[in-house]
C-alpha cells in the first residue's frame, strides 16, 4: 500500500536487520571498552580517597577529644571484644578505636569504635597514638595507607596532631 512517499510495510517486516544489531552492538563494545577502565580508575580513587578520611578523621576527631576531656586518650587496633588495644600495625584488618586509658586495675573507657575496612585497604599505622591532654603526640607517627593497585601513600601526624602527606621528618 502506498501513503503519498511511504509504503506500509508488512507486519512480518517490522523490526531491525541482522546487519543493524551488529553495528549497534559493535559501537556499544567500543564505547563500553573506553569508558569501563576509566570508571574503574575512578572507582579506586573514590575507595582510595574514603578509606584515607575515614582515618584521618578519626585522628582528628581523637586529638579534638583529648583537648576537650582535658585526658590522655588512646588510638588504636581494637581487639575481637572492641573493649581495649589489640596491639596491632594494620588497623583496616581489625578496625580501630579510642579509648581512656585508665590505670589498672579500672578498665579501659571506650569512646568511640571503627569497623574493619572489609579489605578495601591496607593502613599501616603504629600500634597506638597517645594523644595527650592539649592534643599533641608524644612522637610523630608515620602511617601508610594502599588501596588496591595504587601506589601507597604516606601521612604523617606531627607532635602538634596535626595530619599532612607527605614522609614525617
Amino acid at each position: 500500500m502506498k501513503f503519498g512517499f511511504f509504503t506500509a510495510r508488512r507486519a512480518e517486516e517490522r523490526g531491525f536487520t541482522l546487519v543493524e544489531l551488529m553495528v549497534t552492538l559493535a559501537v556499544a563494545a567500543i564505547l563500553l571498552g573506553i569508558a569501563l577502565p576509566s570508571f574503574l580508575s575512578t572507582m579506586e580513587s573514590s575507595r582510595e580517597r574514603s578509606v584515607i578520611d575515614a582515618i584521618t578523621t578519626s585522628l582528628k576527631y581523637a586529638r579534638s577529644e583529648a583537648v576537650k576531656r582535658n585526658r590522655q586518650l588512646v588510638l588504636c587496633s581494637r581487639d575481637a571484644s572492641s573493649t581495649g588495644c589489640l596491639g596491632t600495625t594494620d588497623w583496616a584488618q581489625n578496625g580501630w578505636l579510642l579509648l581512656f586509658d585508665n590505670p589498672d586495675p579500672t578498665p579501659d573507657e571506650v569512646l568511640r569504635v571503627w569497623d574493619p575496612l572489609d579489605g578495601q585497604a591496607e593502613v599501616t599505622v603504629p600500634p597506638q597514638l597517645v594523644f595527650n591532654a592539649d592534643g599533641t603526640l608524644g612522637a610523630a607517627s608515620a602511617l601508610t595507607i594502599k588501596s588496591g593497585r595504587r601506589d601507597a601513600r604516606n601521612f604523617c601526624v606531627n607532635l602538634t596532631g596535626s595530619i599532612y602527606e607527605g614522609a614525617c621528618p
